[in-house]
């Protein structure tokens, strides 16, 4: 495979990963901090952290095989999801947490109903924290080298996947390795000096009070 193609693989597979990994993580870290008999959760959640890729690898394999889902964007983005969720949730619940629930009440009394108040009162006071948890997820799907590896054949492999190929018994190709690094390295190195200062935000919220 080009590196043209998979450099736009890992650009739409990370991108995917990071929007259905905030648009899920949002509304269940929200939950979570507003209704105390969902902390459970939470830990269900850090239990799929426990088990290492290797040991899941093979049903997912499997499942996806029978869903057609091997070698698809769709299916590396949901293996990356699954990863990239939980972290996301336990870092975007602990921000909604330490918001006062006093604003979700005045934006009730307003009008708004639940969901309103989330998206027009809490994620604008919490967007600095939400551009730094969703830079995170973009670097760790985008890094990621073990499911693109094992779910993906010709059409949809990714740059760590190809970088990884020009090593073989035949020797290492050091020219190709490089230029796929320096490749890997420029959307990162352009994501975050666009969004620098609200990630500084993010990392310092509620460090002054």
């Amino acid at each position: 495979m080009g590196v043209g193609k998979a450099f736009i693989n890992s650009v739409i597979i990370a991108s995917g990963a990071t929007v259905l990994t905030m648009l899920v993580g949002i509304p269940c870290a929200y939950g979570i901090s507003r209704y105390r008999f969902l902390r459970y959760i939470l830990y269900l959640l850090l239990l799929t952290r426990v088990f290492p890729p290797m040991v899941i690898i093979i049903p997912y394999f499997l499942i996806f095989k029978e869903l057609h889902l091997l070698d698809t964007h769709i299916g590396v983005i949901i293996s990356q999801v699954t990863f990239t969720l939980p972290f996301a949730v336990w870092l975007m619940w602990s921000f909604f947490y330490a918001l006062p629930t006093e604003i979700d009440d005045a934006a009730l009394v307003d009008g708004c109903n639940r969901f309103q108040a989330l998206y027009k009162v809490v994620l604008p006071l919490s967007l600095p924290s939400l551009v730094a948890i969703s830079i995170y997820t973009f670097l760790g799907s985008w890094n990621n080298f073990f499911f693109p590896l094992i779910l993906t054949r010709m059409d949809t492999k990714t740059l760590p996947v190809v970088a990884a190929g020009c090593i073989s018994g035949r020797g290492i190709m050091w020219g190709q390795i490089n230029a796929i690094a320096v490749l890997m390295l420029l959307p990162v190195i352009f994501f975050v000096f666009m969004v620098e200062k609200g990630m500084l935000k993010g990392l310092t919220t509620g460090a002054i009070k």
